[in-house]
């Protein structure tokens, strides 16, 4: 007994600087899951203590980098704790960044869209907080214990056997991890889960297994996956299964021949419409076109890890993004039965623009291969107004009203605009809105700011296609890519200190407007989202619903008897019968199927 016990004491004076470091990453890794978890500001260590399935695997993955510690000797040993340690902190404060602007973490897959990053660096401050420097905090604590301690060295034997050990002991808790219930008491797939919500993975694997695993899965995912005959099976039994409704109503073919003008408003999110401070409408010229449109008002953005580019994805395919990483970047050349396809088959001609460059997000790549006659990037503007990203949405609209003019009809074009990016710091010169102080500084004065410039724009745009007599023939429709400043900044905006309630909800919902000149308005209460919206203007276009059934994975929003639509986590809002929900979630599980096999370009 005595020998063990003056043993264990050897073993941890030689190595008390290697179980500080495990134990001190060990902590650092369950504050980041606190934070994730609370999204709060607070690393709340108690919180996470029912969130973790078990200490054992955290503590695996640490050892495993750590233990190379023992191939080293002398200082050597220390440097590498110290490198190590800075390493993984990097990682994890990129993960934290990365988490409160997309709600995800870093991947391999995000790392290859490193061109995104251009003109970006305002957007990526506004992430950036003072406190996240507590994460380098362990690190002076492992400075302040190694100058006070010496560093003893063992013999190579010892050091060889005692990374062995570690080394084995470790794999031992990760190979099979789901096996051992009697730690973890869950499943596999809810350990191993990323399909609708990479929080469970790196609540479950810890934040460094999370990366381990998605380095696997990037091997994987290189290439297009080959369908079993079960899962092109299943595929097709999916969209037999959707809600097939023969009856048609009054807004079959209401907008028969015209042309279509969809514009995809940058961040534009639903509580803004119909709302005013201070007596000022933030959206009057959105609001007076409610007069003249069907109005969606329970429609909700499903975007993923692509963001702005999963936008024009979804309602141009009807089709869900992939789960990790961005469509067009990993699929950019992929066959899909789209919107311009479709249309062109009608004798549409199709037209996608944006004001930013065409290899950003790869959208240009991607909208030719969804089936776009056109694309015009900002290569093709005269970018003499710049506001935030690039060129201001007042010169971009006026500029495109001659390309309009030039088309031939009928069309289909697709805008995309940009000046209310995040963080939406608009200069001064264009905050028209009367905010206090506090309001004005936050980033929801800032938000409220710029969609109120852009309101204008529109406004002005629809008015010069009015003057030009284009609005006789045309449907516009309006949308917003994905929410705003709740997306990345809700933290701000319940911090303010003098708040309205309408300001807090962070539902998801993005309007959808339907405009055409002369028309009566109409309110449509039915919740969906971005992937109905191709069904949805096919019906009203006349469209036989034979070219788009077996493909959309939406519902037409006019004409169906269910009242949900499902969220890129996973969740599902709105009622529907527990099988119609089990089937509309296991479509975002076919979808990725469907883009990663390139399922349509056999069809």
């Amino acid at each position: 007994m005595h020998y063990l016990k003056e043993r264990f004491k050897s073993i941890y004076l030689n190595n008390k600087l290697f179980i500080l470091s495990v134990f001190l990453l060990f902590i650092k890794s369950i504050s980041i899951l606190a934070y994730i978890i609370t999204d709060t500001k607070s690393f709340a260590f108690f919180y996470t203590i029912g969130c973790i399935p078990s200490y054992l695997l955290y503590f695996s993955y640490i050892i495993i980098l750590m233990s190379f510690y023992f191939l080293f000797r002398g200082k050597f040993k220390v440097y590498y704790l110290f490198f190590i340690n800075f390493l993984i902190t990097l990682l994890f404060l990129t993960d934290i960044w990365y988490f409160r602007g997309f709600g995800s973490f870093l991947s391999v897959h995000s790392m290859m869209q490193t061109g995104n990053l251009y003109n970006l660096s305002d957007s990526i401050k506004s992430l950036i907080k003072f406190y996240d420097l507590l994460l380098f905090l362990d690190i002076l604590i492992l400075y302040y214990f190694y100058k006070k301690h010496k560093v003893n060295v063992s013999k190579k034997s010892v050091q060889v056997r005692a990374f062995t050990v570690s080394l084995l002991f470790s794999i031992i808790f990760i190979i099979e991890p789901v096996d051992a219930k009697i730690l973890f008491n869950t499943k596999k797939q809810a350990i191993y889960q990323m399909t609708y919500s990479p929080k469970v993975t790196i609540s479950n694997l810890s934040p460094i297994g999370y990366h381990v695993f998605d380095i696997i899965n990037y091997i994987k995912e290189c290439r297009h996956i080959e369908l079993s005959e079960q899962e092109k099976i299943d595929i097709k039994e999916w969209f037999n299964k959707k809600e097939k409704i023969e009856r048609d109503n009054e807004y079959k073919g209401l907008f028969k021949d015209k042309n279509l003008i969809y514009i995809q408003v940058e961040s534009l999110e639903n509580f803004v419409i119909n709302k005013s401070i201070n007596g000022k409408e933030i959206t009057p010229n959105l609001n007076r076109l409610l007069k003249n449109s069907i109005y969606f008002n329970n429609y909700h953005e499903q975007t993923h890890n692509g963001i702005s580019s999963d936008g024009d994805l979804i309602v141009n395919t009807s089709i869900f993004p992939v789960r990790r990483g961005s469509t067009f970047f990993r699929y950019p050349d992929n066959t899909y039965n789209s919107l311009p396809k479709i249309l062109k088959k009608y004798g549409y001609y199709t037209h996608a623009i944006h004001s930013d460059k065409g290899p950003y997000w790869n959208w240009m790549r991607a909208l030719y291969s969804i089936g776009f006659e056109k694309c015009t990037d900002e290569t093709s503007f005269n970018v003499d107004e710049k506001i935030g990203l690039g060129l201001s949405d007042e010169s971009y609209l006026k500029q495109i009203v001659p390309l309009i003019r030039a088309q031939s009809q009928p069309f289909y074009t697709f805008i995309v605009t940009l000046t209310s990016h995040m963080p939406f710091n608009i200069d001064e010169k264009y905050r028209s809105l009367n905010l206090n102080k506090e309001l004005n500084d936050s980033y929801l004065g800032g938000y409220f700011q710029s969609i109120h410039y852009t309101d204008k724009c529109l406004g002005m745009f629809i008015d010069e296609l009015d003057k030009q007599g284009i609005l006789e023939n045309t449907v516009i429709v309006i949308s917003g890519d994905h929410e705003g400043v709740h997306k990345y900044y809700q933290n701000s905006i319940e911090n303010l200190s003098q708040k309205e309630d309408w300001w807090l909800n962070n539902n998801k919902e993005i309007p959808l407007i339907v405009y055409h000149k002369g028309m009566k308005p109409k309110t449509i209460d039915t919740i969906g989202g971005q992937v109905d919206l191709l069904p949805t203007i096919c019906y009203l276009l006349g469209i036989d619903s034979r070219e788009y059934q077996d493909t959309s994975m939406g519902r037409v929003l006019l004409n169906t008897n269910l009242n949900f639509a499902v969220l890129d986590n996973g969740k599902v809002v709105g009622n529907a019968p527990e099988d119609i929900k089990q089937h509309a979630l296991k479509g975002i599980e076919i979808s990725d199927k469907v883009i990663s096999s390139n399922y349509f370009k056999e069809r």
